[in-house]
């Protein structure tokens, strides 16, 4: 296992927008406090292709960014 993706293998993993997802909202100390580890239905409302996240928006209103896997350089 090489432990990386090249770019395209990682662009083929994005979601779409409207894809529905379950993440694990991070809201920084507010997370730890609460301690919010169980993953929340989200949709998700924009990719970037170029470089390689997708950004969703939970029932509440929040909206986080997240990566996919790491590429080779």
């Amino acid at each position: 296992m090489r432990g990386y993706f090249t770019k395209e293998e990682a662009r083929a993993q994005l979601p779409k927008v409207g894809d529905v997802r379950y993440e694990i909202m991070n809201l920084g100390k507010i997370s730890s406090v609460y301690q919010l580890t169980e993953p929340l239905r989200c949709v998700v409302i924009y990719v970037n292709p170029e470089h390689l996240y997708y950004t969703v928006q939970f029932r509440n209103g929040f909206r986080e960014s997240f990566k996919v896997p790491r590429t080779e350089l």
